[in-house]
Order: C-alpha cells, then sequence, then structure tokens
C-alpha cells in the first residue's frame, strides 16, 4: 500500500517549553532536534518503502529532513499541530497515497514492533490511534486519506475517534508502552526514565543479565 508518514515539526528554538523549568532554551532546542532526528532516522530505516514528508516552517528542520531524505512541506508561518495536519492529510490524498501516518516528533524511543501493531489495526478500520499517556495521539493512521478535523493535545483520541465516527468511518485504538510516552513535560522525562528500567529489569529476569 503507498503510505505517506508525515512529521510536523517547529523551529526547536521554539520547541519544548514546557521544560522551561528545568532546562534552558539551548538545551531544550539540542533535545527538540535530537528526538526530531531520531524519529526521521527510525521511518527512514524501519519503513523504507514509505515516503516520509516532513511539515515545517523552520529552513533549520527544512534543511535536516532534506538531508534525512525526507519531503519538505514549508508553512509561511507556525500554525500550530492540527493545521500541520491538515496540510499532509490534504499532500497526501491529492497524490493519491493510501494511507497516511501522522506522527509527533517527540517520542524518544521508536519500537518496531509498536510500530507495526498500530500498522496492524490500520489494516481493518479507517482511522487507528494510538493513545499518549495523558489521552492525546501520539500516532494517527488514515486509511484512505481525507479531510479531516483534527485536534491534537490532551484528550484528543476521544476527539479523533468522535470525529471519524461523525463521518462514519471506523476507528480502533491502542495504547502501548513507548509509543504512548513522548517529552512535553519535567514528568515525562522521569516516566521514560522508569520505563527503560522497568524494561531493563525484565529483560535481566528473562535473560539471567545482572541489572
Amino acid at each position: 500500500m503507498k503510505t505517506l508518514v508525515a512529521i510536523p515539526m517547529k523551529d526547536p528554538l521554539r520547541a519544548k517549553t514546557r521544560l522551561a523549568s528545568v532546562f534552558e532554551t539551548p538545551e531544550r532546542s539540542r533535545l527538540a532536534m535530537a528526538l526530531f532526528e531520531r524519529t526521521l532516522a527510525f521511518f527512514h530505516h524501519a519503513c523504507a518503502d514509505f515516503d516520509v514528508v516532513v511539515v515545517t516552517a523552520s529552513e533549520t528542520i527544512a534543511r535536516c529532513a532534506r538531508e534525512g531524505g525526507a519531503i519538505v512541506l514549508r508553512e509561511a508561518g507556525e500554525r500550530g499541530l492540527n493545521a500541520a495536519a491538515a496540510r499532509a492529510a490534504a499532500y497526501a490524498g491529492a497524490r493519491s497515497y493510501g494511507r497516511l501516518i501522522i506522527v509527533p516528533a517527540d517520542i524518544p524511543i521508536w519500537l518496531r514492533e509498536e510500530v507495526e501493531h498500530v500498522l496492524t489495526l490500520s489494516l481493518r478500520v479507517n482511522v487507528a490511534l494510538a493513545e499518549a499517556h495523558d489521552g492525546g495521539t501520539n500516532m494517527l493512521i488514515m486509511t484512505p486519506p481525507r479531510p479531516f478535523e483534527f485536534s491534537y493535545g490532551t484528550g484528543s483520541a476521544d476527539l479523533h475517534e468522535a470525529a471519524a465516527h461523525t463521518h462514519g468511518l471506523s476507528v480502533a485504538r491502542c495504547r502501548l508502552p513507548f509509543i504512548g510516552h513522548d517529552i512535553d513535560t519535567p514528568d515525562d522525562c522521569l516516566a521514560l526514565v522508569h520505563h527503560r528500567r522497568r524494561g531493563h529489569e525484565a529483560c535481566a529476569t528473562t535473560t539471567g543479565v545482572p541489572s
């Protein structure tokens, strides 16, 4: 199936403002850039048959995206995640993609198995959602792409499901350990450390490797 992965991304200097209590602007910028590069590299290597588009108003991000082999949709200004998602959906629909995957650029750990789980869901429904720990949407797959009322933010998984039902679209939702955790707040950083420690301990228990 012809598939497009869309990654909306703002300028790193204006990213991660909710981490301002623990990181200065240069640190937040480096973190945002590192997370973006990690996301771009994951989909480039793990989903090599998919096209990748980055929606951004930032020349820094556009240059990085092109170097990473992605298509760039430039915005005249930062209009927010919902507008970027709508732009990606219009682009995918106009170019006859059979499936659109919208992902944020701030998930620190991508696992192929988790992505494949959501992709499998998308084979039997019009809209597949991987829910964030705060009820947001950390992966949304539309099969096929179409105009849609995007409502990103806390609680957006419920809003996206409701919008799909309004249009008569079938929906499947899931919660996954790592796709479900992006990095927006200091608490998210602590949660990531906790999940990584639990994963390491589980591996040690199974394999006999000391932690």
